[in-house]
Order: C-alpha cells, then structure tokens, then sequence
C-alpha cells in the first residue's frame, strides 16, 4: 500500500488527525469516509504522499469489526462490503511495510478508537502481546467515549473486543481486570436507568466470563425487568428476566431461576393479551405468543395446570388466525406488485416485528388446489401428455422416468398426477421466494442492522429449538 520511501516523520507530517478531530461520532464507520476524501483530493492535487497515507487510513477504518466470531483466534475484521466478484479492503491488502509504519505511530495516536483500531490489526497480524495491552486500554477508552444507553451498540461492541483481547491475556493480567471493572462501573453508572439493552448487554459479558456479584445483579435484572413490565416493554421485560434467571442459576439457588423463568413465561401471555386488546387484533401473533409461553413453562418445570389454562386459549386464538394468513398468486410473470407489496409488510417495523411479518408471509399451496390444477392443465394440454419425461445424469443416462398421465394403469396415473403436484409446488415455491421472501428479507436487512442476538427472541424458548442449540438456530437465521 505505502511506498517503501515513506517513514514516521512523513505520515506525523500529513497531520492526518485533525481530520477527524471534530467528528462527533467516535467511530471507525464514520472516520473512512473522511480519510477517502481526502485521499481523493490528494490524488488530485498529485501529492503523492497524503494520497498514500490518507488511502492507507481510509482502508483500515473501512474494515468491519464482527465480534460474534465464536473463534477467538480468528480475525475480527473483515470486508464491510462483499459482492459476487469483488469486495472491498480487508487485512489481506495490507503489506508488511504498513504494517511495520502503522506499529512505529500507534503508541502516539491521540483518537482512542484510532488507536484501538491500528492496534488490534497489529495484534492480529503480528501477536505482539505489548500492542494487545494497547488494543484492550484503547478500547476501553472508546467505550467511554461512545456509551449512550439510547445508542448502545457501538460501545458495546468495543467492551466486546477489549474482553476477547483481554481474556487472551490472561485472566490474572491488569488488561483483564481493567476489561471486567469498566463493566461493572459501566452498570454502576446506568443503576437501572436504561431504556433499551445496555445493561442486559453488559451483565451478559460478565456471565460469559463468569465474573460479577451474582445477588447484586440478580436483583438489578428483576428490578429492570419489573420496571419494564411496567412500562408494557415484555421484550425488554423478558430479557431481563432471563439474565435474572441466570444470576439465580450461578448461585445455585434453583427456586428463584424457576420463578423468573415462570415470569419471563407470562410476559409472552401479557404480550399475547396486548395483541388481542388492539382495535384490530391481530390473533396469528397472539397464538405466537402463547406458543411461546406454554413453551417457556414447559422448561422452567412443573407448570402443567398453567400450561393447560394457556393451550385451551391458544386453541381458540389459532382458529380465528386462519383467516389472516395472506393468499398469494403469482398471476403473470411479472412479480414486481408482489415485491412491492412483500416490502410495505415489513417496512415502518421494529426488527421482531419485521421478522414475524417475514415468517407469516404468504401461505403453502393447497394440496387440493394444486390437484385441481394438475387435472384441469392434463385435459386442456394433452398433447404434452403424450411423451413421457425422463431423467438423466451428466453421462446422459435415464436414472429416473415421470409416470404417465395416459397411462391405462390408474395407480401410474395417480404417481403422473403427484409429480405433476410437485413441479407446480416447485414453481409456486419459487415465485413466493422471489416474489416475496426475498424481497422482504433485503427490506428488513436495508433497513436494519441484523446482529446474530437480534435472533434470541425467536429461538430461545422456541418449542422448535433444541435447549442448548439456540445459538447455531439463531447463526443460521441469520
């Protein structure tokens, strides 16, 4: 990337930090974009050397830092965009000469997030265990810099990295310690007053770690999940219900994880009621609900009487649900209305909401309806009828022949029938994902930033979901 001439004086003369020292937003995501105009004006003006430099700055800002790797070796970064035959900058376009510059300038970096930046790329590439310390204090430094409880995610992700970094190093190490005690006082300075996931957030680090008071933070999570109820947040409520189960968990105290379990259970039927009492209720997400709260009880143990109260409810909601399912057809060929119609039903959402749309979207084809299309395409279409299809493999022999709809054999005519069935099935399967799944789904991707916890909700107490394989349901959804 940098040409071999260039040394640390040059890149401290460019004063490449004064182009970011006024930007509000702390962030890498917000620094690149900056560094590439200028890399663009340089290139203009042919200086050769804060072209270079501003390029060089522009690239590691642009990379995408993904927290979620469950491989704690492998790279954090990563492309921020992939297409089919290209992408843009990642560590592999780095050269060792950057890599040599960038180690000679970080320890002078003045931007925290900058310099947690820079760091941790040397620390990926190079293992050096002095600029791992480095990374770790840099980012924590970040985090104070972007903790917001309205705008928590980038902060988050930073206390994040530094703990992965941090844990690499040692539990009995002052990176680790400093990781662990930024958590806590983070939470002190919240004590509850947090509108969104912050909290939950953080008390989730220390249960992945293993570390924290479990009473005091067991009682911080039931506060914050009371409080949410009250303010008719179940999502919220539920999630910190489950925390609260999981600090009584570690304390071994199994009559009070039961008990927050059975309260995370009832947020589902609270928000399954909500859904009834709306002008219009909507009974598909209330049985939804209720599914999710019989299964819920079902785990936290001995609640067969509740159970049974729930099910005779959630019998009658699915009943009425039926006639709310969308029938889709593709008509013509032309399936632009549909996509439209597919983004408007999950446009203007919440994330939860905008997947429940996605998951209800549409409807199977009918059995019978398909037969009915099959018998009637066989009497107008006869002429189609005649020849029988075949199968071949790459070496061009038959490995498989359709049954005959002229057949005079009635149980051959039956077998022509169904495989008919199945390529309208086929067909109709493709236009709905086309026409409708997809679309919705880049909507929802467009308009959200979808990370591997968003998709907790759904697979945690899920009847679906195996205990214990949430995570690789929830890595698949995504």
């Amino acid at each position: 990337m940098l040409s071999e001439n260039i040394n640390k004086q040059d890149i401290d003369g460019v004063f490449w930090e004064n182009v970011i020292s006024d930007v509000d937003s702390k962030e890498c995501t917000s620094y690149y974009p900056l560094f590439y105009q200028k890399a663009r004006e340089a290139k203009e003006a042919k200086n050769k050397l804060e072209y270079q430099v501003y390029e060089l700055l522009g690239m590691i800002t642009s990379f995408h830092l993904d927290t979620d790797s469950n491989n704690m070796s492998s790279a954090p970064f990563s492309s921020s965009i992939i297409l089919n035959e290209s992408r843009s900058a990642n560590l592999e376009d780095l050269s060792e000469f950057d890599l040599n510059l960038l180690d000679l300038i970080v320890e002078n970096i003045i931007n925290a997030e900058m310099r947690a930046r820079v760091a941790d790329i040397l620390w990926v590439m190079k293992r050096d265990f002095k600029i791992a310390a480095l990374a770790v204090n840099s980012y924590l430094e970040s985090f104070w810099n972007l903790i917001d409880p309205e705008d928590w995610t980038g902060c988050c992700t930073r206390i994040e990295r530094a703990l992965q970094i941090a844990v690499l190093l040692g539990r009995k190490n002052t990176p680790y310690q400093s990781s662990i005690d930024t958590v806590e006082q983070a939470l002190d300075k919240l004590n509850g007053n947090d509108p969104f996931y912050l909290s939950e957030t953080l008390m989730e680090l220390l249960l992945q770690y293993r570390e924290g008071d479990p009473l005091k933070y067991s009682n911080l999570s039931e506060s914050m999940a009371l409080q949410s109820e009250n303010d008719n947040n179940m999502a919220k409520a539920r999630a910190y219900w489950g925390i609260c189960a999981r600090w009584h968990h570690i304390r071994k105290d199994k009559d009070n994880e039961r008990k927050k379990l059975i309260c995370l259970a009832e947020t589902f039927v609270k928000e399954s009621e909500n859904e009834i009492s709306r002008e219009k209720p909507i009974y598909t997400k209330a049985s939804n609900h209720l599914i999710s709260a019989i299964e819920a009880l079902r785990r936290a143990g001995n609640t067969k009487s509740r159970i049974d109260e729930i099910h005779k409810v959630l019998i009658r909601y699915q009943k009425k649900s039926v006639s709310e399912l969308i029938e889709v057809s593709s008509g013509k060929i032309d399936i632009s209305h549909y996509v439209e119609e597919a983004e408007k039903i999950v446009s203007n959402k919440n994330l939860i909401d905008a997947l429940f749309a996605l998951g209800t979207i549409g409807k199977p084809q009918d059995k019978s309806i398909l037969r009915t299309q099959v018998e009637k395409s066989s009497k107008k279409f006869m002429f189609q009828h005649l020849f029988t299809s075949v199968a071949v493999n790459e070496m061009g022999k038959v490995i498989e022949r359709q049954p005959s709809m002229t057949s005079s054999n009635p149980e051959e005519v039956e077998a022509a029938i169904r495989v008919e069935m199945y390529k309208k099935g086929q067909y109709f399967h493709f236009l709905h994902t086309q026409g409708l799944v997809d679309p919705a789904r880049r909507k929802i991707s467009l308009d959200h930033y979808v990370k591997i916890q968003d998709f907790y909700p759904i697979v945690y107490n899920n009847p679906f979901v195996p205990i214990g394989r949430e995570l690789i349901f929830a890595q698949g959804l995504q």
